[in-house]
């Protein structure tokens, strides 16, 4: 009995040693000077396959469509990707990920830009008659991309010295009500699948209301420090 609990002892202790290996060994990739341009050149492979896909067809309808869709697709997917990298580098004590934030948001607006450039390009001289739904879907969608134009243009080192810290992350914050916008553009469009609308949901959900949880958990560490830096002067005072 004795060495059946010694035996399942080592065996955790190598399993720990194993996670503990490759979590170092992650965070010394994600250090790495190439990791960055790694992310960046992934980031471009949707980009180049859109483009491969419909290069002997640009003009046919269904060129547009794909287009259109899967940039849309794309942009939503990389704005979810640059709102999880802050819960998942504490998630996962790797604190490094954070220099992949920058560049995923910029491809989340650059596809966003190429999914609105799709749409008008192939869909808006040809749909002349569209629903109610399918319009506010549009201008929702339209509203959340815009949202993003001043985070595009302020994401440089030089405008958060600039604007200084607080007011650049309180400028950033409207990445969330861009999230939003987003998911609800994709929800009230019709034919849209199924399982995009739960995924993109239970992701825009997610990071909601860890968001909000943040936010009030540093609420509450303001006030109690506010409180005890009160109670002292006040027994200074005393």
């Amino acid at each position: 009995m004795s060495r059946r609990i010694n035996q399942h002892g080592r065996t955790k202790e190598a399993m720990f040693s194993l996670c503990q290996q490759l979590h170092d060994a992650v965070a010394t990739g994600i250090r790495n000077r190439w990791a960055k341009l790694i992310v960046v050149a992934l980031s471009f492979v949707p980009a180049v396959a859109l483009l491969w896909a419909t290069s002997d067809r640009s003009l046919h309808p269904d060129a547009g469509r794909l287009l259109t869709r899967q940039t849309g697709n794309w942009a939503l997917t990389f704005l979810i990707l640059t709102l999880a990298i802050t819960p998942l580098r504490r998630l996962l004590d790797l604190p490094d990920m954070i220099r992949f934030r920058r560049a995923l948001g910029l491809f989340a607006f650059l596809y966003g830009f190429l999914h609105i450039a799709a749409w008008r390009t192939f869909k808006l001289g040809h749909e002349l008659y569209i629903g109610s739904l399918t319009k506010w879907s549009l201008r929702i969608g339209f509203f959340g991309f815009v949202l993003m134009i001043p985070l595009a243009a302020t994401s440089t080192d030089r405008w958060v010295r600039w604007l200084g810290g607080k007011r650049w992350r309180a400028l950033h914050s409207l990445t969330y009500p861009s999230l939003v916008a987003a998911v609800v553009h994709c929800c009230l469009l019709p034919n849209t699948w199924i399982w995009e609308l739960v995924m993109y949901s239970a992701a825009a959900t997610l990071l909601l209301l860890i968001r909000l949880k943040t936010a009030f958990a540093a609420g509450t560490e303001k006030t109690k420090s506010r409180n005890e830096r009160e109670c002292g002067s006040l027994a200074r005072k005393e």
